[in-house]
């Protein structure tokens, strides 16, 4: 059914139906709902910033980083505009993009869990593992159930040799 209602209204509905659709796997669907939303209110941050988040998720990190640019500048600049823009970057392997947004980030919101797991696999790609697992600590501090933050500290362990420490994360990871 289509949606219907003052245009706050409307826009969410869009962003919500644009999501459901996503997880329904029906792309050029949820494509119509976020364009539908961005045109009923083009200042409002949330549509252009999931879609890219969402385009993200399919694997089109390039187009995702397009799509998060055009949103405006004060949700670019937000926690979660710094965020997923963060993560395009990571995905896209560019780390030096990365690294800063996810600090100023980190900079909005210190005990965030997800963006502390960010910063802790970038160190890791780039050797720095002590500072990784400073990482990935903070982030279990916040959060000692954060299965992003428990995997990449497995994994961390493992690579250095650690096996029966990184064996033991990994069981609170299926636990």
């Amino acid at each position: 059914s289509e949606a219907r209602g003052d245009p706050h209204t409307l826009y969410d509905a869009h962003v919500h139906r644009g999501l459901a659709l996503f997880h329904l796997r029906r792309g050029d669907e949820v494509l119509q709902e976020f364009r539908r939303a961005r045109e009923l209110s083009p200042d409002r941050i949330e549509a252009p910033l999931l879609l890219g988040r969402l385009l993200d998720l399919s694997g089109r990190s390039s187009t995702a980083l397009e799509v998060m640019e055009a949103a405006p500048v004060e949700g670019r600049r937000s926690y979660r505009g710094l965020y997923y823009r963060a993560m395009s970057f990571y995905y896209q392997g560019n780390l030096e993009a990365s690294e800063p947004l996810i600090r100023e980030a980190l900079g909005i919101r210190p005990r965030s869990s997800g963006a502390h797991a960010l910063l802790g696999r970038i160190r890791s790609d780039r050797g720095e593992d002590e500072l990784a697992q400073e990482s990935f600590g903070h982030c279990l501090n916040f959060d000692p159930n954060h299965y992003e933050g428990l995997f990449y500290l497995a994994n961390l362990h493992y690579e250095q040799g650690r096996t029966a420490r990184a064996e033991k994360i990994y069981r609170r990871v299926i636990s």
